[in-house]
């Protein structure tokens, strides 16, 4: 099954200016950090070495405190009017187990109120850029009429932090001005394409692949539109996410990016018309595979699911890389209707929605509970255009490079982080925000500063699971939260696991093949956690467990075993493609291997369908009482021309010509369960047959209707 696609930069919408620039506001940041051992041990917070606050309890006490600290070899700095504080400068130790021992003797001093390193106060890390201020996604004080705060806590991020040149972004898009005095020195060189060739010739220009990637003097990326090593942008899109991801900080000049030292790479596969084809990207993202880039941006969409970019996307997956995505600007929700490449079903793809200065989400964005990722500002973005401008853009596709700056910022501090790390991170520190509770899997807006967090610590134990109902298809359960280290604060997300077992006796004492049936983010304030077991096998029954994970990764121990299982029913019949038999196909039908799902049944096994077609297959009789509760269930996954190709459902009493639609799909879906419950107009014992059927116009074809598992139950 394949998909024919023209793909474009579509996802960027021009919406106008939103406002006046605003004074740049800068605030002097003060550290205090409970505890002085804790300064000590978190090399991100700055400090004086060997210098401490020290507070006693009072005045009458702080003559003889002051005596043993002398005795100790400790120097009095300076006295404080306002309160019993001094600074105190401790002598050098042999080594750092004798310093960590007079630090901790002086801590729970009977005269020591508190004891605090003295940290280093500074200016945030604003950059100098002349129009930083209008950039509310980095830092919004409600300079554009939006809510102060809805931004993704750029400058906090940069007291940690401003990015690393050694972290490669792969900008597939229309590719960079590189030339713009706000992205050039942060626009990447290839090192195998620069320099002087043994004959004493410049590498760029001359001729030769000299660093055997398969294309010759690529030394800025490539032109996949013109098949050429100029990425130059001639549309201004690819330099506008450009420009949001890495534009050079504090150099005076313009924007700064999420990063302001990055590695841009061009990979122009959109034109001068914002148009692109299907086979173009897929070089560019085989192209990013070949040089190694942490992650790529991608800012496009078009077409349906197509098998070849699905594997380019595996490849770079299988090679580390992070694939981010713009979800889409349709206001359309991909879990129900995908929109690719933002939808495919791979752990390296990150998919992302738009929001706004308010935090709402933008009315354009497509979203999806599932489908879509996090959010991240997409409205009025002022960031770089071509030839040294910059202008505002509107779309997910101004949001998504807010996420692959972000993720290029956690690499640049974690280089050894893999994509899951990375995508954890972002996940799981999103800020919650109500217009995204039910939008996206994280509920919420990118946000920086927690992402980049160095902790070690596992999350706590969660409470074993508590089954509160069990229906035919699905049941509730819920736990008591775990902390975030150990018992203090809350974990970030939950991890559900389950292990099949006939009956409740056998429980597991290992879970590492254990079958994972779904990711709960902890957004309550609660002490419990909700979770709908759903879409999973019709005969479901076994032990479930539950274990914590934190905002930067780290996973805690699994809770007690629950035994869970659904609601009794009885399966009158169940068909599987790669064990059917007395299945009869027409219209060229038949079955095809799908990878992850072995032999299903498919309208097209030979490719996308054919114009004009009827394909159908029919299941074998059976016979069933239609007087109880009768449910029709089947994995499906179709891309259908919408409103003008359909897929129907129908079912007939054996002996008669009439078939009776039961559900009727066009358009896209992904791979997911879905459950028909029979009418009442079918009653009595009766023979019945079941068939699937695609019919098409005479014009697009699409990749098709594949299906599997279907089965007939009914409630005893």
């Amino acid at each position: 099954m394949s998909t024919k696609s023209v793909l474009s930069c579509a996802f960027a919408l021009s919406l106008g200016f939103a406002g006046p620039a605003w004074a740049k506001v800068i605030v002097q940041k003060t550290v205090r950090v409970p505890g002085a051992l804790a300064h000590v041990q978190n090399a991100a917070v700055a400090r004086v070495s060997g210098e401490f606050l020290v507070t006693f309890k009072g005045e009458s006490l702080r003559s003889q405190a002051l005596l043993e600290l002398s005795q100790m070899g400790a120097k009095v700095v300076k006295s404080f009017r306002s309160s019993p504080t001094v600074l105190v400068r401790l002598p050098v130790a042999e080594n750092a187990t004798e310093f960590t021992t007079m630090i901790s003797a002086l801590e729970n001093h009977p005269s020591v109120r508190s004891m605090e390193a003295n940290t280093v106060i500074r200016l945030l890390n604003a950059p100098n850029d002349d129009r930083f201020g209008e950039l509310y996604g980095l830092n919004n004080a409600g300079q554009t009429g939006g809510t102060a705060g809805s931004d993704i806590g750029a400058v906090k991020a940069w007291d940690i932090t401003t990015g690393s040149k050694e972290v490669l972004v792969g900008i597939i898009d229309t590719g960079i001005d590189y030339t713009h005095p706000d992205l050039a020195a942060n626009v990447w060189t290839n090192p195998g394409e620069t320099g002087v060739d043994s004959q004493g010739r410049d590498k760029s220009t001359n001729g030769v692949d000299d660093d055997g990637n398969g294309y010759a003097d690529d030394f800025r990326g490539w032109d996949f539109v013109n098949n050429d090593n100029n990425p130059m942008d001639d549309q201004g899109h690819g330099t506008h996410t450009a420009g949001t991801i890495g534009a050079v900080g504090n150099n005076r000049t313009g924007v700064t990016g999420v990063n302001w030292n990055v590695s841009l790479v061009g990979m122009k596969f959109l034109g001068a018309d914002g148009s692109g084809t299907l086979d173009a990207a897929i070089e560019a993202i085989e192209y990013s595979t070949k040089l190694g880039v942490k992650m790529t941006s991608n800012s496009w969409g078009g077409g349906g699911f197509s098998v070849a970019m699905e594997a380019a996307i595996k490849e770079a997956r299988d090679k580390g890389i992070l694939f981010v995505a713009a979800a889409g600007n349709e206001a359309n929700d991909n879990d129900a209707a995908p929109t690719y490449p933002a939808t495919y079903q791979l752990e390296n793809v990150i998919s992302v929605a738009a929001t706004d200065h308010k935090d709402e989400l933008a009315y354009f964005s497509n979203y999806g509970k599932k489908a879509v990722h996090i959010g991240a500002p997409g409205v009025d973005i002022l960031s770089t255009a071509p030839g040294g401008k910059y202008v505002q853009l509107s779309g997910t596709s101004m949001a998504c490079p807010h996420v692959a700056g972000a993720a290029a910022l956690i690499w640049g501090l974690f280089p050894s982080a893999d994509f899951k790390a990375v995508k954890t991170r972002l996940m799981n520190n999103a800020t919650g925000v109500s217009a995204l509770a039910d939008k996206a899997a994280s509920a919420g807006r990118l946000s920086l500063p927690d992402s980049l967090e160095t902790d070690a610590n596992a999350p706590g134990l969660p409470g074993a699971a508590s089954v509160l109902s069990a229906g035919l298809f699905s049941a509730k359960l819920d736990w008591q939260v775990a902390g975030d280290d150990g018992s203090a604060g809350r974990a970030s997300s939950y991890e559900v696991r389950y292990i099949a077992s006939a009956n409740d006796g056998a429980i597991p004492t290992s879970w590492e093949k254990s079958e994972l049936l779904g990711t709960v983010r902890d957004f309550s304030q609660g002490d419990r956690i909700p979770f709908t077991v759903e879409n999973v096998a019709d005969d479901f029954r076994g032990f479930v467990a539950i274990r914590a994970q934190d905002n930067v990764g780290n996973f805690g121990s699994f809770s007690a075993p629950t035994y869970v299982r659904l609601a009794d029913r009885v399966i009158v019949s169940s068909v599987d493609a790669d064990s059917a038999a007395d299945v009869k196909f027409s219209g060229g039908a038949g079955t095809e291997k799908v990878e992850g799902r072995g032999l299903v049944f498919s309208d097209s096994p030979d490719g996308d369908y054919k114009p004009g077609i009827d394909a159908s297959v029919t299941f074998p009789a059976v016979t069933i009482d239609l007087d109880k509760e009768t449910y029709l269930t089947y994995w499906s996954n179709y891309d259908l021309e919408p409103r003008f190709d359909f897929g129907m459902i129908e079912m007939r009493v054996v002996g008669t010509d009439k078939w009776t639609v039961l559900n009727k799909v066009s358009g896209s879906s992904s791979w997911k369960k879905e459950f028909l419950k029979l009418p009442k107009e079918f009653t009595g014992e009766q023979q019945i047959e079941i068939r699937f059927r695609t019919t098409s116009d005479r014009s697009v074809n699409y990749a098709g209707w594949v299906y599997d598992s279907v089965t007939l139950i009914q409630v005893p």
